[in-house]
């Protein structure tokens, strides 16, 4: 059987989904906190977008690591331009 997912948390940045963190209880009775920056579609940042730690502060600071450095790889390689990965009809105006 593979992984429950139990509590998950989203992350926002000016109005925008950028992350979330779940809780995940693994098979072997081991819970983790599963993250993912969601929000930057920057794949050429070469940066870790998934990560897993053994508690949540330890997987905030992690997403944290993430997030800052897609925002500054895209402010020293496109001049603060940033591609969200937004739904449509969620766009900003």
């Amino acid at each position: 059987m593979g992984p429950s997912i139990q509590p998950e948390i989203e992350l926002w940045h000016h109005r925008l989904v950028v992350g979330r963190i779940m809780q995940v209880s693994r098979a072997s009775g081991r819970i983790a906190w599963f993250w993912t920056v969601t929000g930057p579609a920057e794949p050429d940042a070469k940066v870790g977008l998934v990560g897993e730690a053994e508690d949540l502060d330890a997987a905030k600071v992690e997403f944290r690591k993430a997030f800052d450095a897609v925002l500054y790889w895209c402010a020293s390689n496109q001049g603060g331009k940033i591609r969200w990965n937004v739904p449509v009809g969620h766009e900003l105006t």
